[in-house]
């Protein structure tokens, strides 16, 4: 008797321990389940966020157009904004001048290498100390035909012995980020030509306002002193392409072919949106035509 006893205790011990170890194994389940939907709530309002901070950008850039014709960095579009909160999160961002960079872009059109562009692109590749064969690399990546440009030039012949195998694009870029299928644009230096660079769908001029020195010189002739555009332009910003050759006429000269301006159509918008525990970062191109509401051409998350 006293060993059913013992029995009996044992087997209700056991269910005990069953059913406690049943009711904490849901109990987990049930906390899991509820961390996924408030992880998912964050993250989907944060994406909210950043979607506001675009179209905060886009209502930035239509007011500027109907204030000035001209683009510079004194201008309230070209100040970041820092983390404001923002429906019960946090948002900020600023936006970035495309046309202050070398517009990849330009080195091709119509499928037929543009010289002048070619030259800047390798005046560019010179100052960031990275091999000026690039240059036909990536014009072959972009142009119709299937001539190799000499030196540091491919076309499908040598793409398609890769692993895996590609084909020349013959294309323009829609992003800075596919120079890494171009030969020769190693991580490390798509990585130094990043702040340099970008790529837009038709050729464009560089903003002479707002764009960096390097890009400056990398569009005039050597022997253009482009550093003396940054002070002239910070205690009043060019107004025209006629202001820029009456106060350096050598430079307006040296740049010919339309390849400065002082005004902008495209511009980055890059935000970073905090909700709870989700972080958001997003970038849209935005191209501005006249005074009205600029147009989203892209919109990615990081």
């Amino acid at each position: 008797m006293k060993r059913q006893r013992g029995v009996a205790l044992i087997t209700a011990l056991l269910v005990v321990a069953l059913v406690v170890s049943i009711a904490s194994y849901l109990a987990l389940q049930n906390q899991v389940r509820i961390q996924q939907l408030e992880n998912l709530r964050n993250r989907t309002q944060a994406e909210a966020l950043g979607r506001a901070a675009i179209d905060w950008a886009r209502v930035m850039l239509a007011d500027d157009a109907s204030r000035s014709s001209t683009d510079h960095l004194q201008e309230a579009w070209a100040t970041p904004v820092p983390p404001q909160s923002a429906d019960g999160g946090q948002v900020g961002g600023r936006l970035q001048d495309q046309q202050a960079l070398f517009n990849l872009n330009n080195l091709v059109w119509a499928g037929v290498a543009y010289p002048a562009d070619v030259a800047r692109f390798r005046r560019l590749l010179a100052q960031l100390q990275l091999p000026p064969e690039l240059a036909n690399a990536l014009v072959d990546w972009l142009d119709n035909d299937s001539v190799v440009s000499h030196p540091g030039g491919a076309e499908d012949g040598e793409y398609l012995q890769q692993e895996p195998p590609l084909r020349a694009a013959n294309r323009l870029l829609a992003d800075v980020n596919e120079l890494y299928a171009v030969r020769g644009f190693t991580p490390e230096a798509i990585q130094r030509l990043r702040p340099f660079v970008t790529a837009l769908p038709e050729r464009t001029p560089v903003n002479v306002n707002t764009a960096p020195l390097e890009v400056l010189r990398a569009v005039l002739a050597q022997n253009t002193d482009a550093a003396a555009l940054l002070p002239a332009r910070a205690s009043r910003p060019f107004q025209s392409g006629q202001d820029l050759a009456t106060r350096f006429p050598a430079i307006a000269q040296q740049a010919g072919d339309n390849s400065l301006s002082v005004d902008s159509h495209y511009f980055l918008a890059d935000t970073r949106a905090e909700y709870g525990n989700a972080v958001v970062r997003t970038q849209a191109l935005l191209q501005r035509s006249g005074p009205g509401w600029p147009v989203l051409l892209w919109y990615k998350g990081l």
